[in-house]
């Protein structure tokens, strides 16, 4: 099959090529269409930029298949990456995850696991689960910040927490789940009647930090400020904090007594660790049995049933494509965690400039594939700057008074003899 996209990012993804097993994906022309007869159109997700390639199929009655990220997709934060350093990726061709008015591939995987057609093993899930835990792994898995000094004294003090997840503005993810602003709305109400009811209770708000920067819009930012305005609900609103830092999910979720979204992935990690998940619409992981749903708008279609296990299975491993990020290999989600697990072990290694004086031409080859990720610039004089940090190989004496590392083999460290000077 010939493939074609009107997405630039999408056609010079070489990570999109090999997960359609494509030799190129053609662009789109804006002027001229090229002869696309029997091929396949990819766009991502329902994106604006993938809005020709959709039209252009249905005109043609030609299959559309969209891409998006993973459920664990990124070692850092997108931002901080290249387009084509995902771990994971999703290729739908009867729909999307989010999309709440049709079926798609995840429950088509979520029904073969019902049926028995697939390999359901249920104490691979009950260990990934645990690994996804003790690893804190999310969609995203930047550095995190810690607790501000306000939830530290929440968690000193056990008062019981309930959780908003708060999302931006007009992502797709809301309007095709069936939410909206009146959700938002909605789920703030909830919340203040859980209020309400528990007087030692208290509501976070979980808002992106762009929203407090004024660079992106949110949901219950405003919400907030009108029931800070209103004399009836002043005094309650004490007990409701905001909060914009970038901590890490999992311990945030761990803390939580209750967790309420609209749409957000945080409900599905609430789930990882059984806990108490309202919906105001129709995620991926609602209406199936494991939530409270509260949405307005009724769902699309008939949603298939079945354990949080059986969700895992379909949404992790067999929904998702993971490719290794050091061969670009099609992988398993247990590969990923691994990868994940020995980036974590050295995010305290960090420096933004690194000198490694005195070391062979041969050492030079090998050794920032190894420290790449702990330092944004290596170099290799003899000279230091006060903010240096160096690197020095086994025992050797630092050259500067600057902090340093030491560096050695490690007690399996090649396939032949150091005299052939195998890495």
């Amino acid at each position: 099959n010939q493939f074609f996209t009107s997405s630039r990012g999408i056609s010079n993804n070489p990570q999109v090529t090999k997960l359609l097993k494509a030799n190129k994906v053609h662009l789109l022309g804006f002027l001229s269409q090229p002869k696309i007869d029997h091929s396949i159109l990819v766009g991502w997700g329902y994106k604006p930029t993938a809005a020709k390639a959709r039209h252009v199929a249905k005109q043609k009655n030609l299959p559309y298949w969209a891409l998006e990220d993973g459920f664990i997709s990124w070692l850092n934060h997108p931002t901080q990456s290249k387009p084509s350093q995902r771990l994971s990726y999703i290729l739908d061709k009867q729909g999307m995850y989010y999309d709440a008015s049709t079926p798609s591939d995840l429950d088509t995987c979520i029904e073969s696991i019902r049926c028995k057609t697939s390999n359901f093993n249920e104490t691979r899930i009950k260990y990934l689960k645990q690994q996804l835990i003790k690893l804190k792994v999310s969609k995203y898995n930047q550095a995190r910040a810690g607790f501000p000094a306000w939830l530290e004294q929440c968690k000193k003090n056990e008062i019981p927490l309930i959780l908003l997840v708060d999302q931006t503005f007009n992502d797709a993810s809301i309007e095709y789940s069936g939410g909206g602003k009146h959700s938002f709305k909605a789920m703030f109400e909830w919340g203040i009647t859980k209020l309400k009811e528990n007087s030692a209770a208290n509501l976070i708000l979980k808002i992106h930090p762009d929203v407090i920067l004024g660079s992106k819009k949110g949901y219950l930012y405003e919400l907030l400020l009108e029931a800070k305005a209103s004399p009836n609900l002043h005094e309650l609103t004490k007990r409701i904090h905001l909060l914009s830092e970038d901590v890490c999910p999992t311990d945030l979720i761990a803390l939580s007594n209750k967790v309420a979204t609209v749409s957000s992935q945080l409900g599905f990690e609430a789930l990882w660790q059984n806990k108490e998940v309202t919906c105001f619409a129709w995620p991926f992981y609602a209406g199936r049995g494991l939530t409270e749903d509260l949405a307005t708008k009724p769902i699309g279609y008939s949603r298939i049933q079945g354990t949080l296990s059986e969700l895992m299975h379909g949404a992790l491993i067999l929904y998702p494509t993971y490719l290794h990020p050091d061969t670009q290999n099609e992988c398993e989600i247990e590969d990923v965690l691994n990868y994940l697990q020995a980036h974590f072990l050295i995010r305290n290694l960090k420096c933004n400039q690194l000198v490694i004086p005195n070391v062979s031409l041969w050492k030079r080859s090998f050794i920032p594939e190894f420290i790449a990720n702990s330092s944004a610039d290596i170099t290799y004089r003899k000279t230091f700057k006060t903010e240096d940090t160096e690197l020095v190989w086994g025992m050797k004496a630092p050259l500067s008074d600057n902090k340093y590392w030491r560096m050695e083999d490690g007690f399996i460290r090649s396939v032949g003899l150091g005299a052939d000077l195998r890495r």
